[in-house]
């Protein structure tokens, strides 16, 4: 069971504390009987009916960059509270984050939630914010705020869930377009999954239903042009089937039906699925000339064995496919693909592969059409204790989650659409200085996803790197040198960067004190012409007072030096303060 409240100001000041932390002891009290209830009372007998632990972390960030043209100064403040009270064996975690300024390294939205997952023998009840799976293509990984239970007695399995989800409408940055026109809407949501079986052999039926209703100025304009209403039905089953020895077959099935506009006339202009789909489900949902229902399913038959495991998955996602549960899929695809992994030698060697083909455009009403053949494989030969060979490439992603990436210029947004990677590494030295000498090489296809338009598309990252590291574990301490030189395609021209980094490390017991610094020099080529160089060095100390108060610092400094390409000064600062309430066995004296 876990109980978490997160609050965060984004720097107006914008929320009634007071309010909030009487609606959540509300909530404790009225749940409180019921979870006690729900729990095992064997702890009546041990006589440790009550234990707590708690965590406190107070941190400053601040940033500094400058341009040719610009600057911009920004700092943030952060306040965090962690506990864990255990009452009759009743485990209550508890998380209170107060945030405030513009400056995070994260995607993380603002919000405040709160939830429980109180569970006894084969109930499961949940409360507040909480995340329950239909299936991969309807209810899956979107949080919600209602009540849900799931029931599992014998072979009988069933789910149930009401509730309210944000709509993507929700802004609080005031650089998103429109945003201090958007009026957020309620977003309502029920369903229900139910089955038979057990996790090796089941079969799940499930709907999920959700509507966009106005809360307040419901004949604005924009609400009724650029952000309308929509509404969602999925209905959908999914089995999982065990045979033989090791055989197993899965498949997962939706159909989704998606009102784009309630308000929008309902004269039928779809094609011809969606006219035969929407008598069926015209009493169940608003249909009009923005209805369209569309599929999304997969099938995969595999063989795992101790030494061997091989598959074959089958997907296809209709254009369009959406569904409110979810909060991105990549649509217009169809792919068949062949899994294959073998493990030998006391797993010296382990190789994992996965080839075949996708093909996207699948209605033919796109320009272009993309036929290719896909190849994932990673392998890793170790043939002695001290040197390993590891490699891994791919040409189409399942993850698409953004990442950061240091290039040239700057920090950037971007996903990978290929990578390419190749690294040896050999061990050697003794016990007290062990060595490691390693070559890296890497090739990135990327994608530039970057908020504000930089110009830079798509485009290929190539790196080339010799790395060394050494310990002096008597000291305890550590040295690493980094050789490395780069290339960066990109739509707007080509930049290549060598250059070198070297970082140390030390420990102290008396005091207790850590530290790490490190700092790198790259001399860069913007086409054919010298493009100047970039510095960088970074120095962050941990420093521990006694076993509950702690001191983190780090401070980062980037300066790109440039002649052709535009100048960029970076100056990063963090500060953190940690103290523990309790000490405890289960938690410890510095707990994450």
């Amino acid at each position: 069971m876990g109980l978490q409240i997160l609050l965060h100001d984004n720097g107006e000041g914008r929320f009634d504390l007071a309010q909030k932390f009487m609606r959540f002891s509300v909530c404790l009290f009225v749940l409180l009987p019921c979870l006690v209830f729900s729990q095992d009372i064997s702890s009546f007998r041990k006589g440790n009916l009550f234990k707590k632990s708690a965590y406190l972390s107070l941190s400053y960030n601040g940033s500094y960059q400058s341009r040719d043209t610009a600057e911009v100064n920004s700092s943030g403040y952060l306040a965090s509270f962690r506990g864990n009270l255990e009452l009759f064996s009743i485990q209550i975690p508890i998380h209170l984050t107060f945030r405030t300024g513009r400056f995070t390294a994260g995607f993380s939205n603002p919000f405040v939630r709160f939830g429980m997952s109180p569970s006894y023998r084969w109930v499961k009840l949940h409360l507040g914010h909480r995340v329950i799976q239909f299936s991969n293509y309807s209810l899956n990984g979107i949080t919600f705020l209602g009540a849900g239970v799931e029931l599992t007695p014998g072979l009988f399995r069933f789910s149930g869930l009401y509730g309210t989800v944000k709509t993507p409408n929700y802004h609080l940055d005031s650089l998103a377009f429109y945003s201090h026109l958007i009026q957020d809407y309620r977003r309502s949501l029920y369903g229900m999954k139910l089955g038979f079986g057990k996790d090796r052999r089941h079969i799940d039926f499930h709907f999920l239903k959700t509507k966009d209703d106005y809360i307040a100025n419901t004949d604005s304009l924009i609400n009724r042009t650029i952000f309308p209403p929509a509404e969602n039905l999925v209905l959908g089953a999914k089995g999982k089937f065990a045979f033989l020895q090791g055989f197993q077959f899965e498949v997962n099935a939706d159909l989704s039906t998606l009102t784009n506009n309630q308000l929008a006339r309902e004269d039928s202009l779809q094609d011809k699925r969606s006219r035969d789909i929407q008598k069926f489900v015209d009493p169940f949902m608003t249909t009009n000339n923005t209805t369209r229902a569309n599929l999304a399913y997969d099938a995969s038959l595999q063989y795992n064995h101790r030494f061997i495991n091989v598959g074959i998955v089958f997907k296809h996602i209709d254009p369009n496919y959406r569904s409110f549960g979810m909060h991105y899929i990549q649509d217009d695809v169809e792919d068949i693909t062949l899994r294959l992994g073998l493990r030998a030698w006391k797993n010296k060697l382990v190789l994992n592969t996965v080839s075949g083909w996708q093909k996207s455009n699948l209605n033919s009403i796109r320009r272009n059409t993309s036929k290719k053949t896909i190849l994932s494989a990673n392998a890793m030969v170790a043939p002695h204790k001290n040197f390993a060979l590891q490699g891994s490439f791919s040409n189409f992603t399942m993850d698409q989650s953004p990442g950061i990436a240091q290039l040239n210029d700057t920090f950037r947004l971007v996903r990978n659409t290929a990578v390419l990677q190749l690294s040896p590494q050999l061990k050697f030295g003794s016990a007290n200085w062990p060595q490691q000498l390693g070559l890296s090489y890497q090739q990135s296809e990327l994608e530039d996803v970057s908020p504000l338009a930089s110009g830079f598309g798509t485009g290929k990252v190539s790196h080339y790197s010799l790395n060394y590291n050494v310990q002096a574990r008597a000291l305890k301490a550590s040295m690493s040198l980094g050789l490395l030189t780069g290339t960066e395609q990109f739509e707007q021209g080509e930049q290549r960067r060598s250059g070198a980094n070297l970082s140390f490390s030390k420990n102290f017991e008396k005091p207790k004190l850590a530290f790490r610094a490190g700092g790198g020099y790259y001399r860069l080529i913007a086409g054919d012409l010298e493009d100047g160089n970039t510095l960088n060095f970074s120095l962050s100390c941990g420093y521990s007072i006694n076993t509950s108060l702690s001191v983190n610092t780090s401070l980062a400094y980037l300066d790109k030096s440039s002649l052709v390409t535009p100048q960029f000064k970076d100056w990063r600062l963090s500060i953190n303060l940690n103290y523990s309430l309790f000490q405890n066995k289960q938690y410890g004296s510095n707990p994450k």
